[in-house]
């Protein structure tokens, strides 16, 4: 087992781009977090503000499960896997699992960043603490998760340039401008 998950993990980051690509979408979260950090605007319009990241972070989760999928679907060891019985399917849930484990890194670091700009504005009340961690679940976890499910079916199932065509019909569709 452990030399599974070492194997998906060296195939979930061999290529650079996927390590470069998270690590810059947790550069943009905090660059937009810190725009949003203005001493003049109220609790409810900083909470509205950092809720904006799910739309971000639909669109990267998407992109990148569709990338490790579509990544997935066309490496070599495919074939032999799915000779397996099951095998297959624990390496997509093995996939799915290590995004999810991104996203909830990626959630965690919004809660911190959220809580501590609540800290230092002097508004710890508990009722809102819970309300804040609903708002994050709803507007970023759910989405991004849903974005990677997505992404996996479209990996495993579509070529790239029908593939791409798809998820930017999605990401119009989800987004909210006017």
């Amino acid at each position: 087992m452990l030399h599974t998950v070492t194997f998906m993990l060296k195939s979930l980051f061999r290529k650079k781009n996927n390590s470069i690509a998270i690590l810059s979408f947790f550069i943009l979260s905090a660059i937009l977090l810190f725009s949003y950090n203005h001493p003049d605007i109220s609790i409810m319009e900083f909470l509205s503000f950092s809720m904006r990241l799910g739309q971000v972070g639909f669109a990267f989760f998407m992109f990148l499960s569709y990338e490790c999928f579509f990544n997935v679907s066309r490496e070599e060891y495919t074939e032999s896997i799915s000779t397996i019985k099951g095998e297959l399917s624990r390496v997509i849930i093995t996939y799915i699992s290590y995004l999810v484990l991104i996203i909830i890194a990626w959630i965690f670091f919004i809660f911190l960043w959220q809580l501590g700009w609540y800290w230092h504005a002097h508004i710890i009340y508990f009722p809102f603490i819970i309300h804040m961690i609903l708002a994050i679940i709803l507007n970023c976890f759910l989405p991004s998760c849903i974005a990677v499910l997505t992404g996996a079916v479209l990996g495993l199932s579509i070529k790239r340039t029908a593939a791409y065509g798809l998820i930017l019909t999605f990401l119009i569709l989800s987004s909210n401008i006017p």
